[in-house]
């Protein structure tokens, strides 16, 4: 067994070593992740959030959208996501959209940043982790709600691809304010069957509107 000063141990399964050298005619890897607390990452102070080698966002693009305010966007049970919006890709950025238009809906990963940040630290952080979002009268832990207010402010849109031209994107259904850093776009794919999909609390909130 190998390891490496990285985040992964790799167990080498079958190998023939054709010379000194250390050049393999057969190499298989199975990579096992370990424990996050237990590999070589080194990471100092860990109690205290020190993650040294975590990356730092940097944003790929901007939103352009009708809404200016975070007021603006539609919430609560039944509000509906169907305003059109512009995703401006940075030139640099551009080779990166290559294909990108032969998909129908894309992911939008993008930043809070006009959002309140938590403190994480003191006895008041366990209190921020609850939200009560403006379709419930009822506190649900804010990993399972879309609160801005979030340990990490990263919101993720599901929108309509319409056209693209250059590093332009025409989309419909965004819920994100005018000038929204973006800092990640996927392709919407999913095989989960529509009956296995919960909607957990927010079905229960929907069946007492009826």
């Amino acid at each position: 067994m190998w390891h490496f000063d990285v985040t992964c141990q790799i167990t080498l399964n079958a190998f023939v070593i054709n010379n000194l050298q250390g050049t393999f005619s057969i190499f298989r890897a199975n990579v096992v992740w370990e424990d996050f607390l237990q590999t070589d990452l080194r990471i100092s102070n860990i109690g205290t959030g020190d993650f040294t080698r975590m990356f730092t966002p940097r944003p790929i693009g901007f939103v352009s959208s009708p809404y200016k305010d975070a007021s603006e966007v539609p919430k609560g049970l039944g509000a509906k996501h169907e305003a059109d919006g512009v995703l401006k890709v940075l030139p640099e950025f551009g080779p990166g959209l290559a294909d990108i238009e032969g998909f129908s809906h894309l992911i939008v990963i993008w930043e809070f940043d006009l959002s309140p940040r938590l403190e994480l630290r003191g006895p008041e952080f366990q209190d921020e982790l609850i939200a009560t979002p403006p379709s419930d009268h009822r506190p649900h832990g804010v990993f399972a709600t879309r609160s801005p207010r979030r340990p990490n402010p990263i919101g993720l849109t599901t929108v309509e691809l319409r056209r693209r031209e250059g590093t332009t994107l025409h989309v419909r259904g965004v819920d994100m304010v005018d000038g929204t850093p973006i800092l990640d776009i996927k392709p919407y794919l999913s095989n989960i069957p529509t009956e296995k999909l919960r909607r957990g609390w927010l079905a229960e909130a929907e069946a007492r509107r009826k």
